[in-house]
């Protein structure tokens, strides 16, 4: 028994439809590990003084900040800026920021700790100088990792981190509460670089358009319906003539 051509043709077409996936949403997470702490970089009436000349290491675990962001896939591959700032509310562009979350704890005094996450840096501060945050973050085809700076400050403590083209970051940290390495010594400094984790199913209220990623079955799939496709043309052809 002969198969029409019409149905084959049909029958591909429609397994093409129902095994091309559907637009897949991913996002990208730049997690933040820190190398190295120092302290004794300004002021004058160090607390707790180092041997030697300053800088002066801080012991691990003393100074840790740590956390992650979480960019739209679309972001990171086209040419973008998310900009949040206090100074200018009315500005602020947060498209393709999915999440945000950081800290800088300090063990010798833990009322100096400082955390920030999504909804600080989205928040529009009542009145001036209660707190402020300045969000920076810039990508660029074909660079994995945007380059920016991350600022919050909540009065009573603050942290900057400043991240280069290859993901590396120099930081600092400060408070205005006593007891330990970062108040009059002036603010310490600290070192890390981010690493980057592609996840799909990506979701979130500032997450921009997917972008379809064909898996390989499909894609070969693809290619036999246009083949039958093909092969159909020929036998219409000759029954013309």
């Amino acid at each position: 028994m002969r198969f029409p051509s019409k149905c084959f043709a049909a029958v591909c077409l429609a397994a093409i439809g129902l095994l091309t996936p559907a637009a897949a949403q991913a996002d990208w997470i730049y997690s933040f590990v820190q190398t190295g702490a120092t302290y004794g970089n300004g002021g004058t009436y160090p607390e707790n003084p180092g041997v030697g000349d300053p800088p002066w290491t801080i012991p691990s675990g003393d100074l840790n900040t740590f956390g992650s962001f979480r960019l739209a896939d679309n972001f990171v591959r086209t040419g973008r800026t998310i900009d949040l700032n206090t100074d200018t509310p009315w500005d602020n562009s947060a498209k393709g920021l999915v999440d945000i979350q950081f800290t800088t704890a300090t063990r010798l005094n833990p009322w100096a700790s400082i955390s920030a996450n999504m909804d600080d840096f989205l928040r529009i501060p009542q009145s001036s100088g209660l707190y402020y945050y300045h969000l920076l973050l810039k990508s660029s085809p074909g660079k994995l990792f945007p380059t920016g700076y991350i600022l919050y400050n909540d009065q009573r403590s603050d942290t900057f981190m400043e991240i280069a083209a290859d993901g590396t970051v120099k930081g600092h940290f400060n408070s205005d509460y006593g007891g330990g390495y970062c108040y009059s010594t002036g603010s310490c400094q600290f070192t890390g670089y981010f690493t980057a984790s592609h996840v799909r199913n990506g979701n979130g209220p500032n997450a921009l358009a997917a972008v379809a990623v064909p898996a390989p079955a499909s894609l070969a799939l693809l290619g036999i319906g246009l083949a039958g496709l093909i092969a159909v043309r020929p036998q219409r052809a000759r029954k013309v003539d």
